[in-house]
């Protein structure tokens, strides 16, 4: 008999220092260290000749020294390079800083490296591998486990442990299984089981080690279970709920069909809940099957019998949505209390005609269903529901074409690049916009909280009341942007839903995130693909930009010239790509304001006196959409254009001449379209005219300025 609990400090080369570490990762006995098993494995097995390696492949290659390494300084780093050669090709090896292995590789002896093969223009390189001589197996020629970590351990210090400790317990392991359920499944023993779970010779090891281990592992469960169930129906009676109490009443008024699964396993249900035996019932399923519902099914007989049910969340976020999801149909039903979390309360309150009771604990439930505690329903103190902003285009002097052109932008949903020299008022007016559009709904509230609370970034309890504006920094990586992570979460884009993605100096972003934001843009949602399958996040997000019109930011500036050549402005906008810009329906140039405007006494139009007309718009065209279910001219398809943006003659003409003129691709011709169709619906004029098109094309800056540069005029 092995002593498993013995210590872990007392397995061999583990020092005071070591145990801590150990610890760390909760190894604190024998048992621990040899039940701490690997996240993956590097084939370190099975050669390569140099020509079968491609780029970016990690590798074992065995060569041949070809020579003594040399060694190069550049400032306080040592490089150290070997040539290594096997029969069909060269390798140079590479290390940094390691000059002790100087005299470590003999010329005309054979070594074996694993690591990174990269090809540069033909050459094979291979930077810091692990190695060995070719007749020994120290670190390669063999599977090598990848153990979870924390920064202090080393991998190769953390195998040697577990390799020590295996070596305590080898062939001392006390078998659980009977060996008759050994043979029955071909199954391996538990020692030979622990020992390749680590150390497997083939990959074929590491899954026959995992066979044994999880069929333990849900054996052992199923006994347990088995072992309460039994107690429980022999020892304990169950609650004996009302046979006339209907589930059908319930699926008969759902707005979907279940399927048969699921009936199937509400019939159990139904079964057990009116039988005088206790039921506990693990519902197994895939995302989306439809588990919740089952659950609400069961939990209505059990409150219309007269008893209290609770359906827990692992988050106040999915509480919420829950309850959103039940409400109507809880409603219908005459369930008029609903417990929910004390964080979710107040934005329950808002969307639910239900009486709120808030809790803090599950002792808290227990008490109050129990009659122990007593607790006030809840009413919520966001009943205006207004939004509130410290700022207002009150407060912008001047700008009247700018605030015309975002006034059109927040009109029709469109996206809008403002170009202009540095301190021309171009964040200013983008921080602005947000105050102009319409006010949120209920539902739009809602959803923006569920994305905000996903993200972790909920500043308060309470729902998000205001429009989100977010102003990446351009230096942000791409996850950052779109979403992803370890554990999938919302980027930027859709924390923008229903709201403002601000990009400032947009031509310092990255061309890949830029591009990246092409098909959100189209698609309004965004898939993230992982191994534990796809996450759809909506970002229905207008896109503000902003810009220098050329690399020194003073080109067209009344006050400063600008000492570009024609050449550099070419290629400074050029960094912005045409499909992306096709997608931005306005492109406004702003002009630093003139000193006598900006010192003027005169009073500036509000936020509130534009929003008046923008809301008009939009009404406009929700009502013109509304069997389409869209909200916007910026959502108007290919197809629906042809339908509700005609011209009359001379706009027709008009439009031709600058088609031709400016070389405006498919897209950019369409989106003139819209945004004429949007100045109309701010005049309340049902056809589109000549005056509409002409406003509609100036909001094409860059195409006129490309237009130039090739030849034109403006």
């Amino acid at each position: 008999m092995v002593d498993l609990d013995k210590d872990v400090k007392y397995v061999k080369t583990v020092g005071p220092n070591r145990v801590q570490l150990l610890n760390k990762l909760n190894i604190y006995t024998l048992k621990d260290l040899i039940e701490y098993y690997p996240r993956d494995y590097e084939d370190r097995s099975k050669p390569k000749n140099l020509y079968e390696c491609t780029d970016g492949e990690e590798v074992l290659i065995e060569a041949m020294a070809a020579g003594r390494i040399t060694e190069m300084h550049k400032g306080r780093m040592t490089i150290s390079r070997l040539i290594v050669k096997d029969q069909t090709g060269t390798c140079y090896i590479t290390w940094f800083n390691q000059g002790y292995l100087r005299d470590k590789f003999q010329p005309g002896r054979m070594y074996r490296f694993f690591g990174k093969i990269s090809n540069k223009n033909g050459r094979l390189e291979m930077n810091s591998p692990v190695y060995d001589e070719i007749d020994q197996s120290k670190n390669t020629g063999k599977i090598i486990p990848i153990y979870p970590l924390t920064y202090e351990l080393k991998q190769n210090t953390l195998r040697k442990i577990i390799e020590n400790g295996l070596a305590e317990v080898k062939g001392k392991l006390t078998e659980t299984l009977p060996e008759y359920i050994l043979k029955e499944n071909n199954l391996w023993d538990i020692n030979n089981t622990i020992e390749r779970i680590h150390f497997p010779i083939e990959f074929s090891d590491f899954n026959k080690a995992r066979e044994r281990l999880v069929f333990e592992e849900l054996l052992t469960t199923q006994l347990a279970l088995l072992k309460l169930k039994n107690n429980y129906e022999h020892e304990t009676d169950g609650i004996q709920f009302s046979k006339d109490v209907y589930m059908s009443d319930v699926i008969n008024i759902l707005p979907f069909k279940l399927t048969k699964a699921q009936l199937r396993v509400l019939e159990e249900i139904d079964r057990d809940m009116e039988s005088n035996k206790p039921m506990n019932r693990l519902l197994q399923g895939d995302v989306g099957s439809g588990k919740t519902v089952v659950a609400m099914i069961a939990a209505y007989k059990a409150v219309k019998s007269g008893y209290q049910a609770t359906i827990m969340a692992p988050t106040a976020i999915l509480a919420s949505q829950h309850l959103e999801s039940f409400q109507g149909i809880l409603e219908e039903l005459g369930i008029k209390t609903v417990i929910l979390p004390n964080a979710n309360a107040n934005e329950a309150a808002i969307i639910a005609e239900l009486d709120i009771i808030p809790v803090n604990t599950i002792e808290d439930v227990i008490r109050y269903l129990n009659n122990e505690y007593k607790i006030e329903k809840y009413k919520t103190t966001n009943t205006d529901f207004q939004e509130r902003y410290n700022i207002d285009f009150a407060e912008v002097k001047g700008q009247e074409n700018v605030k015309r052109a975002l006034e059109i932008t927040a009109a029709g949903g469109h996206n809008c690049v403002m170009i202009g020299s540095p301190g021309s008022g171009k964040t200013m007016l983008a921080k602005r916009i947000v105050t102009i559009l319409p006010k949120l709904t209920i539902d739009e509230a809602m959803e923006i909280t569920k994305i905000h609370s996903i993200a972790g970034m909920l500043e308060n309890d309470g729902i998000i009341m205001n429009r989100p504006f977010r102003m990446p920094h351009h230096t942000v990586p791409i996850s950052t942007m779109v979403g992803g992570g370890k554990v999938p979460r919302p980027g930027e884009i859709s924390l923008a839903h229903d709201g403002v993605l601000f990009l400032d100096e947009l031509t310092e972003f990255n061309r890949n995130i830029l591009e990246s934001l092409r098909e959100p843009l189209e698609n309004r949602e965004i898939i993230i693909n992982r191994l534990s399958g796809n996450y759809i996040y909506p970002c229905n997000f207008m896109l503000i930009a902003s810009m220098n019109p050329c690399p020194c930011g003073y080109y067209g500036d009344i006050e400063k010239e600008c000492k570009c050549t024609e050449q550099e402005k070419h290629r400074y906008l050029r960094k912005i790509s045409g499909p992306l810009m096709d997608r931005i329906d306005i492109q406004i140039e702003v002009k630093r304001p003139k000193f006598e405007k900006i010192k003027s006494k005169g009073k500036e139009e509000s936020s509130s006196s534009i929003r008046e007309r923008v809301n008009k718009a939009r009404n406009i065209q929700i009502e013109r959409y509304k069997k389409y279910h869209i909200y916007s001219n910026s959502e108007v398809n290919s197809r629906m254009i042809a339908e509700f943006c005609r011209l009359d003659s001379k706009g027709e003409e008009l439009l031709q001449n600058a088609f031709l003129k400016f070389k405006l691709s498919v897209r950019a011709y369409e989106k003139i379209l819209k945004v004429a169709r949007t100045i109309a619906d701010l005049e309340g004029k049902e056809k589109i005219e000549f005056n509409h098109v002409a406003e509609a094309i100036q909001y094409r800056s860059l195409d006129r300025y490309n237009a130039i540069e090739e030849g034109g005029k403006p």
